[in-house]
């Protein structure tokens, strides 16, 4: 019998790859399904940035293997988005990586940075990827919860609540700020704290920058690397998938300590080439072409939040409205005790699929995340047969109430 490696029984299939499968199934019994589960946005990027991609696969001359690191034109662009937009100084020749999306990202510096024995700091609840990543790379996890913060919607860890044995192990502090899955939001001083706390105790701070470009209302996420002296213990992860509706391109950057940058180069150049050049052209047409459009994105998806939250708190949900991200992030209606139960059993009965807070740990029971990625009819549908299933079902209204 063939056996597969010890490593692989520190994880399983993901969740979204068996919640796809019972949605195929359902959709083959004949049930309109309305996926409301993975952040996967159902809009297109920008014209301009589809013409660049377009322009460069028509040439015959790009499609040899690119460069490891990506190419200088794309990291420069990199560099730039970063100048104009947080004001941050890096040099695109050794403090800029590009990157086949984050995911893949998350896994080389985890397999870079992290031995047996060694600890990574996961906020509880997050995004699985930090935790899984760690496990395969054979090292420990310590689950940090976020809790809300004064009367903020932020959720925060307690990094001085780490107890000091975890603490003499922790290689790597993972931080996702907006927030997947809570939508939440941390300020430049909480960020500041944070460096500071890394700094004191030798540890790797990672951020994890996937939704800055996706505010509200005027907001602007900052960058861990606006922090004075950041870069001598920050990473940060940039992506194009959310901030750019390019997913399927699958880009995106490490951006930082210029070490750090370069340890995961040299793991990465083992395992991996550059990216489609025609992919690259898309990218740098991204960060450094035309960004007005990205209000215009801003309110088609603030339209599905506010149509969303008035549908959940017809429910009784507690759920905060978010600054930020693509995601609700809202308490199980009353009476709902399991966030596993709860969402399989309302995706039987009413063809909506939602993720169960417990997707991202264990702080996340009593929750559900909901992802803004359906036109606005659609989305229509879905809360209106959330609203009847939660009358058949005796589900008690409530007064909103703000998540906490």
């Amino acid at each position: 019998m063939i056996t597969p490696a010890h490593r692989m029984s520190a994880v399983g299939p993901h969740l979204f790859a068996r919640l796809n499968q019972r949605k195929a199934e359902l959709r083959a019994a004949g049930l309109d399904v309305i996926a409301l589960d993975m952040g996967s946005p159902d809009l297109p990027p920008s014209p301009h940035i589809v013409e660049a991609l377009v322009r460069c696969a028509h040439r015959s001359d790009r499609y040899g293997y690119g460069e490891f690191t990506g190419s200088s034109a794309v990291r420069q662009a990199f560099a730039r988005f970063y100048q104009h937009r947080f004001g941050v100084s890096v040099n695109p020749e050794s403090e800029v990586l590009l990157l086949l999306g984050s995911k893949e990202g998350i896994y080389h510096l985890s397999f870079a940075f992290l031995d047996p024995g060694d600890v990574a700091l996961v906020p509880d609840p997050g995004y699985p990827t930090y935790a899984a990543a760690a496990r395969l790379a054979g090292a420990a996890v310590h689950a940090m919860p976020l809790a809300r913060v004064g009367e903020s919607d932020s959720w925060l860890p307690d990094l001085e609540r780490i107890p000091g044995d975890v603490l003499a192990r922790a290689k790597l502090l993972w931080l996702n700020y907006p927030n997947n899955p809570t939508a939440s939001v941390a300020s430049l001083a909480f960020f500041e704290q944070a460096v500071e706390f890394c700094r004191r105790h030798g540890i790797l701070l990672v951020h994890d920058n996937a939704y800055s470009e996706t505010g509200y209302d005027g907001y602007r996420a900052p960058s861990v690397l606006q922090v004075p002296g950041a870069q001598e213990v920050a990473v940060e992860f940039f992506s194009l998938s959310k901030a750019y509706n390019m997913a399927g391109m699958r880009v995106g950057a490490l951006v930082g300590n210029a070490e750090v940058v370069k340890t995961v180069a040299a793991l990465k150049s083992n395992v991996d080439t550059g990216a489609f050049a025609a992919i690259e052209e898309a990218a740098i047409a991204a960060l450094v072409g035309d960004q007005s459009w990205l209000q215009e994105r801003q309110v088609i998806y603030r339209q599905r939040r506010d149509l969303c939250l008035a549908a959940l708190r017809a429910l009784g949900c507690e759920v905060a409205s978010p600054q930020a991200t693509i995601y609700l992030w809202a308490r199980l209606p009353p009476g709902a005790t399991d966030s596993a139960t709860w969402c399989m059993d309302t995706l039987e009965a009413t063809g909506v699929s939602l993720t169960p807070g417990t997707a991202f740990g264990q702080n996340g029971e009593g929750y559900f995340r909901l992802a803004l990625t359906a036109p606005l009819e659609r989305l229509r549908v879905a809360m209106d047969r959330l609203v009847a299933y939660g009358q058949q079902t005796d589900w008690i209204a409530n007064s909103c109430v703000i998540a906490g």
